[in-house]
């Protein structure tokens, strides 16, 4: 993942330039699609210069749904976080710059058991504690971030799916919003609510629910581009985009609406990226 900076965010003309890469963690093996989804949030106004910028917190989320660490395509994802580092002494030139560090990872396994360390303290037994290797789920195919939550969708591969299967997106928030060192913790499960009104795709058997997500305040878009169209015969892959709110921070998401185009088709694959504003 390449991070570039404006060297003035005001001014009419400003450049680019390419501050750092971020690599994966470690170098077990290759494929990992490290960076195939990306999601960035920092402050919402514009500074001037990238002396002050560069003092502000960035968070980026980084999706790697091929990680094999915890199975062949399990996937995870990795949060960075920044922060402004600075040579004491300093002698000549620029001493500070921006750095780029590795707050926390979270797998499919986090989402299901908790975050928590093994113990007595622990008040269920995990039901992955057992499994030697994770599904192929490419949890982290689709991320984003908002605030205090980071949404994560999955998309497992055509080859992997041997049976009618649908996706789920997966929601995290921080533990203490006033925090900003504050680990992003397990919070809700969404999955399509009309599964079983919804006939089977004949094509790829699965509506591909969580291949884009996108969360924006109190408002979460899935995408479904795998979902098949009971409205018209022979209509797979027409896609639909579903809607979750909820009333305010100390509520669950809710469903609320399922967005379906006026003109689709078999094929149209409607809902492959969604965005939130």
């Amino acid at each position: 993942v390449y991070v570039f900076h404006r060297d003035n965010a005001t001014a009419e003309f400003s450049t680019w330039t390419q501050e750092t890469r971020i690599s994966p963690p470690d170098f077990r093996v290759g494929g990992a699609e490290f960076g195939y989804s990306i999601a960035l949030l920092g402050p919402s106004d514009a500074i001037e210069a990238h002396e002050l910028e560069r003092k502000k917190t960035y968070t980026l989320v980084i999706g790697s749904p091929e990680d094999d660490a915890l199975g062949d395509g399990a996937g995870m994802v990795y949060v960075y976080k920044s922060r402004e580092k600075c040579l004491d002494p300093c002698h000549f030139g620029s001493c500070c710059k921006r750095e780029w560090y590795l707050f926390q990872n979270v797998s499919f396994k986090d989402m299901i058991c908790g975050l928590s360390a093994p113990g007595p303290a622990v008040p269920f037994a995990c039901p992955l504690n057992d499994v030697e290797k994770l599904p192929p789920r490419r949890f982290g195919h689709s991320v984003s971030v908002f605030e205090k939550e980071i949404a994560v969708g999955e998309a497992p591969h055509q080859k992997h799916i041997k049976k009618t299967r649908n996706g789920y997106a997966y929601l995290l928030r921080r533990t203490n919003p006033l925090a900003s060192d504050d680990i992003y913790v397990p919070d809700q499960v969404l999955k399509a609510w009309d599964e079983g009104d919804v006939p089977e795709n004949p094509l790829n058997g699965g509506n591909e629910f969580g291949t884009s997500v996108a969360v924006d305040g109190n408002v979460v878009a899935v995408g479904a581009p795998g979902k098949y169209g009971k409205d018209r015969i022979g209509m797979n892959n027409a896609g639909a985009v579903y809607v979750f709110k909820r009333a305010s921070r100390l509520h669950n998401f809710m469903p609320e609406q399922i967005l379906i185009p006026t003109e689709r088709g078999m094929g149209f694959r409607f809902g492959r990226q969604v965005r939130l504003h």
